[in-house]
């Protein structure tokens, strides 16, 4: 009796750890958060955390397409400038208050508020009114967003945006406003955080993680199979590989250039290899002497041999750039090249030097250029190999590096000649990249340009509602943008990751979104 007992207790205790382990996944981020308050959020590390605890009313599924968010459908106008969306019923948030459309029209009026200061407002200026509430030209009630009832969301759009639903996926999050009045800025803080995603604020511990626990409220919980889920800093790659094989982390958000081969041959169920339409680029300060010259910032494009980055240094299935604006999102338009670039290396260096020589420098008196970059390993060599290929020329080259919020903040603020610059578009759609130049972009056109030509093309493209003639119309502007050069693309990204195969649901995709309600992590 006593021996059954014994074997009954055993597997009462097995029983009751296995019940008790829990399904997490450990993530590689790419940077420490500076806030988790959506509507705050300036790069792409604090958003990535911040879809998983807020939703909108659109969502990314697993592959990047736009399902339904909070809001179970939507219906547009004949003209596209009218939405109106839908709410699924019994919405809470997680402290289990109701979430309604007041909510929405709230949170929509927060972001657009000046006071607030978001870096991203002005991606969503297609909303009627949106630019000028931004601008405090108009209070916040003006904005285009209302409550019909407490489940039906009214939106107007100063033009047709047939990207809208995709911007919404990531943009327009909303916030509790019982809390956000109630608690102040730091709202979004552990123990304070209240959220409507699939998971809820758990832990932060500064350059350790941030801990996502499975928000029980959440419309669709059932359907989430992740108890929890980690974002750790991992700017120090090599740091990352190491907690990988360690067993640390599941994720590696990118491998160090000269790992892959070691990743083909040690750990090829967990490489990821796959083209992305992420961007990678240089940015001039266009207001700050001397960068304010055009005729300097074509002859250090110039002197950029962009084939000999992505296929000699980087080899990892990175394409050369010579526009901002990804092939992939051009429809039958075609990749697009300034024709100052198109030449040979020798004339293009000849040009550049006449350039300088134009523009007062020669070897006695060459230009001198401040690079600045964010201290990531691949960032930092890449940025070694194009001031290399600068020296071809009378320039002499300083590099800093910096941490990376630094490096945002300072971009952001005007604090800078030249920087290197990343950007994962909002939208699988031209105005996704060239919004970035947009003399209305605020704090995301970091090279302050302005040119009335440029705007006024975004203007036309905005209006224009046949597909192929809109396509021609960014054409038009590539290409006044590509005179300009405000920015020297360098190269598209591929992604190379570390995915480990117990996490079942990571799809490869050029996007490569992976919300953690469709994850699942087996043993």
């Amino acid at each position: 009796m006593f021996k059954q007992t014994a074997i009954i207790f055993s597997s009462i205790v097995w029983l009751a750890s296995v019940a008790l382990a829990e399904s997490v996944v450990h993530r590689g981020n790419r940077g420490e958060p500076d806030t988790l308050d959506p509507h705050k959020t300036a790069n792409g590390w604090e958003a990535s955390i911040a879809t998983e605890i807020f939703m909108g009313l659109t969502a990314a599924g697993p592959r990047g397409q736009v399902l339904p968010g909070i809001a179970e459908s939507w219906a547009v106008s004949e003209d596209g400038r009218t939405y109106i969306w839908a709410l699924r019923e019994g919405l809470v948030w997680s402290d289990g208050e109701a979430l309604t459309a007041a909510d929405i029209v709230y949170s929509y009026r927060r972001l657009l508020d000046p006071v607030t200061a978001s870096p991203f407002a002005s991606l969503l200026y297609p909303i009627k009114n949106a630019e000028a509430v931004n601008t405090s030209q108009v209070l916040p009630t003006a904005l285009g967003v209302t409550a019909r009832d407490d489940l039906t969301v009214v939106m107007e759009l100063e033009h047709a945006a047939p990207y809208f639903p995709q911007l919404l996926m990531h943009r327009g999050l909303p916030v509790p406003r019982h809390v956000v009045e109630r608690v102040g800025p730091r709202w979004a803080r552990p123990g304070t955080f209240v959220g409507n995603g699939a998971f809820t604020l758990d832990e932060w511990v500064p350059q350790s993680h941030v801990r996502l626990n499975k928000n029980p409220r959440f419309f669709d919980a059932r359907a989430v199979a992740l108890d929890a889920l980690y974002f750790h800093p991992s700017e120090n790659l090599n740091a990352a590989l190491n907690q990988f094989r360690a067993g640390s982390l599941d994720v590696v958000p990118s491998l160090p250039q000269d790992r892959v081969a070691w990743a083909q041959e040690n750990t090829p169920d967990a490489l990821r290899m796959h083209p992305s339409l992420g961007v990678e680029f240089l940015v001039f300060n266009t207001t700050r002497p001397p960068f304010d010259d055009i005729r300097l910032r074509q002859a250090l494009s110039m002197a950029i041999d962009r084939a000999v980055l992505a296929n000699n240094f980087l080899k990892g299935g990175e394409l050369a750039a010579y526009t901002i604006v990804h092939p992939d999102v051009r429809g039958e338009q075609g990749e697009y090249q300034p024709s100052f670039l198109e030449q040979d290396r020798a004339a293009r260096l000849e040009r550049a030097e006449e350039l300088l020589r134009d523009a007062g420098y020669d070897r006695a008196s060459p230009l001198k250029v401040m690079a600045r970059f964010n201290n990531q390993d691949i960032v930092a060599a890449t940025m070694d190999v194009v001031a290399r290929m600068w020296s071809r020329l009378p320039v002499t080259v300083e590099l800093l590096g910096s941490d990376t919020p630094t490096l945002y903040a300072d971009t952001r603020s005007g604090n800078f000649d030249v920087a290197r610059a990343a950007w994962y578009p909002e939208a699988v759609d031209p105005s996704a990249y060239l919004y970035l130049l947009n003399s209305t972009s605020g704090p995301m056109n970091q090279s302050s340009y302005s040119n009335p030509d440029f705007d006024a093309l975004l203007d036309q493209a905005d209006r224009e509602t046949h597909p192929q003639k809109r396509l021609a119309i960014y054409r038009q502007a590539e290409r006044v943008i590509g005179q300009d050069q405000p920015v020297a693309p360098l190269f598209y990204y591929a992604y190379r990751m570390l995915v480990t195969p117990n996490i079942v649901g990571w799809e490869n995709y050029n996007r490569n979104l992976h919300p953690g309600r469709f994850l699942a992590f087996r043993d």
